[in-house]
């Protein structure tokens, strides 16, 4: 989890945060909307999928609508939607970031992903272009490609994509 620009990897780390956003809700107060997206950030990253989603759908509604952090935290509320099987509104959300934020890479993919998994090509086949577009030979994003490409039509770019994979992927 990367907390205020900072990666944390262990247990003790994530202590040292909680300690450090329990001083910092004293001054700014346990009902700061960005306290409430790190700590529904936190809840994502310990699998406290239900909590996580109250925490950021509780922080969402108390952002000022120009508050910097808003995107992220529908992105956060979007994949703890995903996580509970709730297709629809992790779509709804994630749609909502990449028609403001068409660069956005991370919610473009995972919706990319979603509509795929929903066995929708169609309709994920442009946000793979999109992707195809910002990280050409990011192998998520050719991953992607691939399975929007037509086995029988599309051969001779399937073996291009492929190529581009890394070894390690390939298998």
């Amino acid at each position: 989890i990367e907390v205020a620009g900072t990666r944390v990897h262990s247990t003790a780390e994530m202590t040292q945060v909680e300690d450090t956003l329990a001083k910092i809700a004293t001054s700014m107060g346990a009902e700061a909307p960005a306290l409430m997206r790190v700590r529904g950030k936190m809840d994502l990253y310990r699998g406290n999928v239900v909590p996580a989603i109250q925490t950021l759908t509780k922080a969402l509604n108390l952002m000022d609508p120009n508050d910097t952090g808003r995107y992220e935290t529908i992105y956060l509320l979007a994949r703890g939607y995903a996580q509970t099987q709730q297709t629809g509104e992790a779509r709804q959300r994630l749609q909502q970031i990449v028609d403001k934020l068409p660069n956005y890479f991370e919610a473009r993919l995972q919706l990319a992903q979603l509509l795929i998994s929903e066995n929708n090509v169609k309709e994920a086949k442009p946000h793979v272009d999109v992707l195809a577009k910002l990280r050409p030979d990011d192998p998520a994003v050719i991953l992607l490609v691939l399975r929007t490409l037509d086995p029988v039509n599309d051969k001779a770019q399937i073996d291009a994509q492929y190529a581009k994979l890394p070894e390690k992927v390939r298998q």
